[in-house]
């Protein structure tokens, strides 16, 4: 029941939410984060913090911190990024991001710190739940130039995980 009311109430208050073009100079601060359920250790929880600043219309970069704990991994991360939103005239926005950096990984099985090189992909969709704040979910392919993300049976050189965000325009 409780999450018929949550629903309910976000399909009110985005009622009146339009996506527009996303005007030059505008700012965004971004949380993020995902779950993974096959890592060795069950699911593995990471948050993420962006700022952007969109230079053109409909087109940012920025930066971007991220912190990943769990009983076998224990990350630190640093990097840019730069997005690309497609303006569809509703409160629905897709996006395509390329996001490149470098992560500090402590693998408790490879013994020791692992500096990696990091690139992601990102294609997702935006909804806007007023005129400046939106979620979105995006699919994301991450490569890494160590073996850093753990899965069901092995350290691997890559991963593939949804990731839900909450953006804030101002």
């Amino acid at each position: 029941m409780k999450k018929l009311a949550w629903l309910a109430a976000i399909l009110a208050l985005s009622s009146a939410a339009h996506a527009a073009t996303i005007a030059q100079h505008t700012q965004e601060l971004r949380v993020q984060g995902h779950l993974d359920p096959t890592t060795k250790n069950g699911s593995e929880v990471r948050m993420n913090l962006s700022y952007g600043y969109f230079f053109d219309d409909n087109i940012q970069s920025g930066i971007r911190a991220d912190i990943t704990d769990n009983k076998q991994v224990s990350s630190l991360g640093l990097g840019a990024y730069i997005e690309y939103n497609v303006d569809t005239g509703n409160e629905i926005m897709p996006f395509g991001e390329f996001f490149a950096g470098l992560a500090n990984v402590d693998v408790e099985e490879a013994g020791g710190d692992d500096l990696a090189g990091v690139m992601e992909l990102r294609a997702g969709a935006k909804f806007f739940l007023a005129e400046r704040v939106a979620i979105a979910v995006a699919g994301v392919f991450a490569y890494a130039t160590e073996k850093i993300y753990p899965d069901n049976a092995k350290i691997r050189d890559n991963d593939v995980f949804l990731e839900l965000s909450l953006r804030c325009y101002f």
